[in-house]
């Protein structure tokens, strides 16, 4: 091979292994910036310009959890942030198509971000009224096409279901303590008997001049009965309850509620109907 062919060769070989290095180089940078979207429905991508906005924008609103949505799952978004759903913080479902304008559009920008502001207020007080109520597990809001909001509620699945379940456990755990109960004073009174046959035999034995001396009898106590367990911690399937505004999703969650303790009442008689009542003091 002549010198020409052998550089031609050569130079060949360096600008092959220079476009490799650029491809991996390039591979690399969109791995890193995807990985800078956090938490995602889907498979979206963003141009440079737009995840550096979006970026700056969960910067901004630190206190919240942004999940960036694939335009093709927008309608599958909601039951996806179940997973992401916290008591800590609220979640903020996005699409990256509304991040792209947002990046560019700045009369576009101000009008969502003050869509997320006040949602995030009015969610905030929200959230503060329903702290006490057990099964929530968090709140967000979705960013629709049209200028508005969504909102919704992540909550325990099966409440009912499990309301009654607790309900028929802690009837059964009374029972068994009021069966364990009767059960010791049984085998108390038993004791007793022996302890006195116990003494008279020991009177018997030391007036024949044995010297056996009395033994006493510990009274054995009645088995304590087991705690509940925690079914509703150990239940991880939950729901989510949706409506198009704060107000709305307030007021299924206080029907849900009125709800659950109607059943939860209802329960509770329907275990004593035919039961005795103790008027003992």
């Amino acid at each position: 091979m002549d010198v020409a062919s052998t550089m031609s060769s050569i130079m060949q070989q360096t600008a092959g292994a220079s476009q490799t290095k650029g491809a991996d180089k390039a591979k690399q940078t969109q791995d890193a910036k995807k990985a800078d979207y956090g938490k995602t429905v889907g498979n979206p991508q963003l141009s440079e310009k737009a995840a550096e906005y979006y970026k700056e924008l969960k910067s901004k609103y630190g206190d919240m959890e942004f999940v960036l949505v694939s335009k093709d799952e927008i309608a599958n978004a909601k039951q996806n942030a179940a997973k992401y759903a916290s008591k800590d913080k609220m979640v903020v479902l996005v699409d990256e198509e509304k991040i792209e304008r947002m990046a560019t559009d700045e009369s576009y920008r101000k009008k969502y971000e003050g869509i997320i502001e006040m949602s995030k207020s009015q969610l905030g007080q929200m959230a503060s009224k329903m702290s006490g109520v057990d099964g929530i597990k968090g709140f967000g809001m979705q960013v629709n096409d049209n200028g508005t909001a969504s909102f919704f509620a992540v909550t325990q699945k099966n409440n009912e279901t499990m309301v009654k379940k607790l309900s028929e456990k802690r009837a059964a755990k009374k029972a068994e303590a009021k069966k364990a109960e009767k059960k010791a004073e049984k085998k108390a009174a038993e004791e007793k008997i022996k302890e006195k046959r116990a003494e008279k035999a020991a009177e018997e034995k030391d007036v024949e001049g044995t010297g056996d001396a009395k033994k006493g009898v510990k009274r054995p106590k009645g088995k304590e009965a087991e705690g509940l367990p925690d079914d509703y911690a150990n239940n991880d399937d939950y729901e989510v309850i949706s409506a198009s505004s704060v107000e709305e999703l307030f007021k299924r969650l206080e029907d849900r509620q009125f709800a659950l303790r109607s059943d939860s009442i209802m329960t509770e008689q329907e275990t004593y109907v035919g039961g005795s009542i103790d008027f003992r003091l």
